[in-house]
Parts: structure tokens; C-alpha cells; sequence
């Protein structure tokens, strides 16, 4: 966000590239903080006005959640 803050869209944009490239391995972490630091990420990304971005990295978490997670596993109900 401070590339955000500070007017630098292609150092950001960059950065967002990178975070979506690691989308799968988040959805599929186990940790204790997990869904603590999904909601800070979001509130984030709400909080900078982005709620288009937002919604597609909700999207693309419940699209790995849905792919790469067991149909029993409660984190998939988090996702969706």
C-alpha cells in the first residue's frame, strides 16, 4: 500500500501481480492467523477505495479453495 500511497501505480501494480501469483499457496496455508490476516488484507484494499480488486482476489481465493482444498475441510466455507 505505500506504493499506493505515494502515487506509484507501476511499483503497485507490480506488487499486486506478484501477491496474485501467491494466491494458491495463502488458500492453502494452515495457520493459526490465517483467516485474521485474509480479513487485514481485505480491510486494506477496502479501506484504499479498491472494492474491484477486491472482489476478484475474493473471487480468485474461493476459486483456489475450491480447487485445491478437500471437500471436507472447514476452510472452504471461510472462502466461500
Amino acid at each position: 500500500m505505500k506504493y499506493l500511497r505515494r502515487n506509484d501505480r507501476v511499483r503497485w501494480w507490480s506488487n499486486v501481480r506478484t501477491v496474485a501469483d501467491l494466491h494458491e499457496s495463502i488458500v492453502i496455508t494452515h495457520h493459526h492467523r490465517q483467516f485474521f490476516d485474509l480479513l487485514a488484507i481485505l480491510f486494506l484494499l477496502e479501506r484504499h477505495e479498491l472494492k474491484g480488486f477486491q472482489m476478484v482476489t475474493i473471487e480468485n481465493w474461493y476459486d483456489w479453495a475450491d480447487t485445491r482444498l478437500p471437500a471436507n475441510d472447514p476452510r472452504r466455507e471461510m472462502f466461500q
